[in-house]
C-alpha cells in the first residue's frame, strides 16, 4: 500500500477545483490541508448543503473536511477491521464512497471496499474464470457494496453497525480492482469493476510486454459478458432485496449474461 499523504490530498483538490471557461487562463493553487493521511483515493461531497467535504482513505477510514478546511479528528465512518489490506503494496482497501441522492432526507450512503474472503477458493475450482493455482490465491477476498446508515444524533458520524450488503463478489487476487461507484441522475448506482487480471504475475516481476498466457485471464474475463469482471454495472438500492434490476439494463432477459451488467 503505497503512502500518499499530503501530495495526494493536494492533486485531490486540484483536480477537484472549478475549471476555467475554455480561452480563458486557468490559475491552480496548492493549498496544504492535511498531511496524516496513508492513501486518500477520493473525494466527495453529500447531497445536503453542509458545504463538507468527505475523503476516503484506502485504509478503511472516511474523513471529513470541513467548509473552514479543517479535517475533523473523529472518522465519520471507520472499517478499518472489516477492511482486507497488506501493510505494503496493495490495490485492495476502501475504495469508494456514494452518497444516495436523497442523503439529506434518508441519510444512507454506499462504500464499495475489500473484505475477507467468503466461500471456496475460486482460483482452484474455477470453471475456467480464473487459472487453476494449486496453492490458490492467497489474496482473494471478497469485494462489498454495502449500505450504511448516518447516526440520527450526530451528523458527522455513521452508525457503524447499520451496514447492509447490497452486493458482493468473489475477487481472485488484490489488482485490477476498479473501484468506481456513482449514483446517476437516473437515481440508480453504478457500480465500476476491473477486470481481476494479474497482469504483471503473482511477484510483479514478470515482463509487462512478455506476459504468459496464463495471466491474461482478467483481459479475457473483460469480454466475456457471462462474466461480471471489467464491466460497468447498474442497480436499483432502493427496490428489490437486497437490489433491484433495472428493466432497462441491456442484457435483461439475456440467457447467460448478468442481468446487472450496463456496459
Amino acid at each position: 500500500m503505497r503512502t500518499w499523504g499530503a501530495l495526494g490530498l493536494a492533486v485531490m483538490l486540484m483536480l477537484s477545483a472549478n475549471a476555467a471557461k475554455a480561452g480563458e487562463g486557468l490559475r491552480l493553487d496548492v493549498e496544504l490541508i492535511a498531511d496524516e493521511l496513508v492513501a486518500p483515493l477520493d473525494l466527495t461531497f453529500a447531497p445536503d448543503n453542509s458545504g463538507r467535504r468527505f475523503i476516503v482513505d484506502q485504509t478503511g477510514l472516511i474523513l471529513i473536511l470541513t467548509p473552514g478546511n479543517q479535517v475533523l479528528p473523529t472518522p465519520f465512518l471507520n472499517i478499518t477491521d472489516r477492511v482486507v489490506l497488506a501493510s505494503t503494496f496493495d490495490e485492495r482497501g476502501l475504495l469508494a464512497l456514494a452518497f444516495h441522492p436523497q442523503y439529506a432526507q434518508n441519510g444512507k450512503l454506499y462504500v464499495q471496499y475489500s473484505a475477507p474472503r467468503e466461500g471456496d477458493n475460486i482460483c482452484v475450482d474455477h470453471d475456467g474464470q480464473v487459472p487453476a493455482q494449486p496453492e490458490g490465491c492467497p489474496l482473494q477476498y471478497t469485494r462489498r457494496i454495502s449500505e450504511f446508515t448516518v447516526s440520527p444524533d450526530d451528523a458527522n458520524q455513521v452508525d457503524a453497525g447499520s451496514e447492509r450488503i447490497v452486493f458482493k463478489i468473489q475477487w481472485p487476487g488484490r489488482k485490477h480492482n476498479g473501484g468506481g461507484l456513482a449514483f446517476g441522475p437516473d437515481g440508480l448506482l453504478y457500480i465500476g469493476l476491473g477486470d481481476a487480471g494479474l497482469v504483471h504475475g503473482p511477484e510483479g516481476d514478470d515482463d509487462p510486454f512478455d506476459v504468459d498466457a496464463d495471466l491474461l485471464f482478467g483481459d479475457l474475463l473483460a469480454q466475456d459478458l457471462s462474466a461480471l469482471y471489467g464491466k460497468i454495472l447498474r442497480i436499483d438500492v432502493d427496490s428489490g432485496e437486497p437490489y433491484g434490476i433495472p428493466p432497462d439494463n441491456p442484457f435483461v432477459g439475456d440467457d447467460g449474461i448478468p442481468d446487472e451488467i450496463y456496459r
